[in-house]
């Protein structure tokens, strides 16, 4: 699990291919950085809708990856949020990141609550009560949102449906590389 955890990102973010990652490590290496890699081909929001809705499908080895990744995020976006990022997007991240989690919950209590603590930490500090964001940002004039798009119960159970086929598609296409015991 822990070359997972360090790989969960080298599909995405780097390039490297699944296959060449279970020739490095192993299946159950490579199935569970497929079950966390997100489809940089379709758009931000609809990868944020995905993450939420597939969270609970998550092999137990994902769902701690996933989870480890948010609470690494979070307090990222505590102690150094991206320079072009305001204030109202650091909340809107981890208010997003608490919504992936709760699909997670139930796989490790322990970081669940460290979770919950560097989420409440970092809602503090964005809302500049901190110490690190000593000077919030002026709030701009709020402009109109469009009304998010909400997948209906159907095309959850279809999403959830999918991320369970590519964790049972990942473990047989990987199934070959899996040591023969001796």
């Amino acid at each position: 699990m822990i070359c997972a955890a360090l790989l969960h990102d080298a599909i995405e973010d780097q390039g490297i291919s699944a296959a060449m990652i279970a020739g490095l490590f192993g299946p159950s290496v490579a199935t569970m950085v497929v079950e966390v890699t997100d489809d940089k081909a379709l758009p931000k929001t609809e990868r944020k809708v995905i993450q939420i809705a597939v969270a609970p499908n998550l092999s137990p080895g994902a769902k701690l990856i996933r989870l480890a990744d948010k609470i690494s995020n979070v307090r990222s976006v505590a102690a150094s949020p991206p320079v072009d990022w305001s204030q109202e997007r650091c909340i809107d991240y981890i208010v997003f990141c608490r919504k992936v989690v709760a699909g997670l919950r139930g796989v490790d209590a322990a970081l669940e609550g460290m979770f919950d603590q560097a989420a409440d930490a970092a809602h503090e500090v964005v809302n500049g009560r901190g110490g690190i964001m000593t000077e919030p940002k002026p709030k701009p004039k709020p402009k109109p949102k469009p009304a998010p798009e909400m997948l209906t119960e159907s095309e959850l159970a279809a999403l959830r449906q999918d991320a369970k086929e590519a964790s049972d598609f990942g473990q047989k296409a990987f199934a070959h590389l899996r040591p023969s015991p001796i």
